[in-house]
């Protein structure tokens, strides 16, 4: 069973904002971060902002990821990881939608 999760979501409805993901127990979070900084004008950025990890470059996607956490009880079984990793799969966009996006 899942204690925790949490993490940064790339959302479809948001190309420009980086959305956060938090869950525990029966309480579930999901809020704009702010932008990614893919669409950020360098112009713009603080003084400090780790260059290498801000332009990750993947395609032309940037920064822009899913990345979140999954804490909780037999998650140490590939199987178990493979099912998490399924579920979430099936959420995002196929390339076709991926391309009209």
């Amino acid at each position: 069973s899942t204690l925790r999760s949490k993490g940064f979501v790339w959302c479809a409805s948001s190309n420009i904002n980086s959305m956060y993901w938090s869950h525990s127990g029966i309480s579930f979070d999901y809020k704009c971060l702010g932008q990614w900084w893919a669409t950020v004008s360098r112009r713009v950025w603080p003084v400090g902002v780790d260059e290498s990890k801000a332009t990750r470059k993947i395609d032309t996607v940037g920064d822009r990821r899913q990345e979140i956490v999954f804490i909780g009880l037999g998650f140490d079984s590939p199987i178990k990881q493979k099912q998490i990793q399924d579920t979430l799969d099936h959420c995002l966009l196929t390339q076709n939608e991926y391309d009209e996006y």
